[in-house]
């Protein structure tokens, strides 16, 4: 009882009225044919108990469904065509959240899809970060608003901090596309031509996974849009326009709090099990986190977490260190190859405590990683935007999905151990090759990242 006991804006939040049926709908879940999958897996039942009150545990987060259907993509030439056509067969809405929009080729092609979308009658609506999408073409944003979109440019700083709503350090790093509340593509991938292959006119700059959903999750999916649309549609520099937009595309929705379980999506066993997370310090809520400590806890096999910056925030720093204590597999990719430097060079700061628990580690310097990924087990997953640093773990509005279903878990660790051959791996001799300069430096480098990232709080004034 004590753990689903949690204090939250300074109330005791009590425990569930309805457990029992949540008690009910986990049994449920756990049908012969997934059984038999489990074990197969080499999973025993003292494993698969366990697993039983970590989805237990996991559904009162909140944004748990099933009867889902999801496909995992690893590259853009996947990705972006499924992204346009999508768009294209829209009729209702179609809402993109991105971190970064660029207006090269990519960004121009899912910009056109949009407009056309729009002069057939479908609402649009275009969330881009002001810091990740610095260098967007404005005049693209432009046509976009005349043909009745609406754009929103993200917490945009101003001459004056003290007069901003909301801190400079909250930034929009969700990746995140829904379509008539019916299919949503959500992961790591921002609208640019390095997230996309030669085949489509991308650079392939970047390695990347993307998920494409179906089914109840939307609902949890497009419920975490209007909470942030919500709080921005207040601020008086956004337009009476998006807060109407809000007001009639949301107007089934209710803001949702701590614990959001709806056991009527739990009821189809047909399909996948899949939970909505978010980290968003707007709503103070710390769901993502919370499920990979709540996961990482109850792993018994192994532990394959995919990350493009690797300086985890202390109690999943803890929670790492300690799967790999009581002997589970903790193997790690992290970028060799990093568009933050900087980031990279602190990481080889914290390597070593690491490995002397057995965590081994792999940087990748075949392409430039930027998937955020982790597969538990070889039965659950996470895939989504939340990097491993303390960015997404303060201060970024973050959203992943949790995935119960082992072939999807297959599918992350056929394509982690495709990864592996182009990472080298870092160990303790590789370590004690650093001469005195490196270690300096990594330390320097630590330092300046502990100093200059932001601390937790809620981020509004």
């Amino acid at each position: 009882k004590q753990w689903y006991q949690r204090r939250v804006r300074g109330k005791m939040m009590k425990l569930p009225s309805n457990v029992a049926a949540i008690d009910h709908a986990v049994k449920s879940l756990f049908t012969p044919v997934l059984v038999q999958k489990l074990k197969s897996r080499k999973l025993n039942d003292k494993v698969i108990l366990g697993w039983k009150k970590t989805i237990k545990k996991l559904i009162l987060l909140g944004g748990a469904s099933t009867g889902n259907k999801i496909s995992l993509m690893h590259n853009g030439d996947e990705v972006f065509p499924d992204v346009w056509k999508t768009i294209k067969n829209a009729t209702k809405s179609v809402i993109v959240e991105t971190y970064i929009f660029s207006s090269d080729y990519i960004g121009k092609k899912t910009l056109e899809t949009l407009i056309e979308a729009k002069k057939r009658g479908t609402e649009v609506l275009l969330v881009y970060d002001y810091v990740g999408s610095k260098n967007v073409d404005m005049n693209s944003i432009k046509q976009l608003q005349e043909s009745g979109g609406i754009s929103v440019s993200f917490n945009e700083w101003k001459i004056w901090p003290w007069s901003m709503r909301f801190s400079p350090f909250l930034r929009n790093h969700r990746k995140l596309l829904i379509v008539d509340d019916k299919v949503a593509f959500v992961g790591g991938m921002n609208i640019s031509s390095l997230y996309a292959g030669e085949k489509i006119g991308g650079t392939g700059y970047f390695r990347d996974t993307h998920a494409k959903v179906e089914g109840p999750i939307l609902k949890y999916l497009t419920n975490m849009v209007y909470d942030t649309l919500n709080h921005i549609a207040e601020d008086k520099t956004y337009t009476l326009k998006l807060k109407s937009w809000v007001s009639n595309l949301f107007s089934n929705f209710k803001r949702s709090f701590f614990y959001n379980v709806d056991l009527d999506l739990l009821a189809d066993q047909s399909g996948v099990f899949i939970q909505a997370l978010e980290s968003n310090s707007l709503m103070n809520k710390r769901h993502i986190q919370k499920a990979m400590r709540i996961t990482l806890k109850n792993a018994q096999n192994h532990c394959y977490l995919t990350t493009p910056y690797f300086l985890p925030p202390a109690r999943l720093r803890r929670a790492i260190i300690r799967a790999a204590s009581r002997g589970v597999d903790v193997r790690i990719i992290t970028a060799g190859l990093s568009d933050v430097p900087i980031v990279r060079y602190a990481s080889q700061y914290i390597y070593n405590m690491f490995l002397k628990r057995g965590v081994r580690i792999y940087e990748m310097h075949g392409k430039t990683l930027h998937a955020k990924t982790a597969t538990i087990d070889g039965i659950y997953s996470h895939i989504g935007s939340f990097n491993l640093d303390t960015w997404s773990n303060n201060s970024n509005l973050e959203i992943n999905i949790g995935v119960f279903d082992p072939d999807h878990a297959s599918d992350l660790e056929n394509q982690f151990a495709v990864d592996l051959q182009i990472c080298k791996e870092v160990t303790l001799q590789t370590q004690a090759k650093r001469n005195y300069f490196e270690r300096i430096f990594h330390w320097a480098a630590y330092q300046f990242m502990r100093i200059t990232g932001p601390t937790y709080r809620k981020f509004t004034n």
